[in-house]
């Protein structure tokens, strides 16, 4: 999936200070997002050791799983809140909810929660739907979802 065209506009005039990818994987998007954000702290979370390679000067890398809630609230506040969240690790909807359950209230307003591989008919998403202080912002039929907090 190529995405890069709906983040542009997604994130286009803002102000972007810190932003978190759930899921390293090869660190591609990590780079990614360093070069279009040079301004920015770039934080990638992921389980696998190896990932942690992949920083930079901008780019730090945390060995964690994002469904550990003591450890997403230490990450928070290590490096402030995150403008905006990526979650593309492991698309399990229990762990998604539990990353996004704790991350997304840490949020600043405006702040984006971005989730990659969701579909229009994943239940999952009936319970982002319900979330308080939330608008969903449809994108690339239905597969990336956008929470901004209100």
């Amino acid at each position: 999936h190529s995405y890069m065209e709906h983040y542009q506009k997604l994130l286009e005039n803002r102000k972007i200070n810190t932003l978190l990818e759930i899921g390293v994987l090869q660190g591609l998007s990590l780079f990614t997002w360093a070069e279009l954000l040079p301004e920015a702290l770039i934080v990638g979370i992921d389980i696998e050791p190896n990932c942690r390679y992949y920083q930079r000067d901008n780019i730090a890398v945390i060995i964690a799983d994002a469904t550990d809630k003591a450890k997403m609230e230490a990450l928070n506040t290590l490096h402030g809140s995150f403008d905006v969240i990526i979650d593309d690790g492991s698309h399990d909807p229990s762990e998604i909810w539990m990353a996004f359950d704790t991350l997304y209230p840490l949020m600043p307003k405006g702040g984006l929660y971005i989730i990659e591989d969701l579909f229009d008919d994943d239940p999952f998403l009936l319970q982002l739907a319900e979330w308080p202080e939330s608008t969903i912002i449809p994108c690339v039929d239905g597969c990336l979802i956008v929470m901004e907090h209100e």
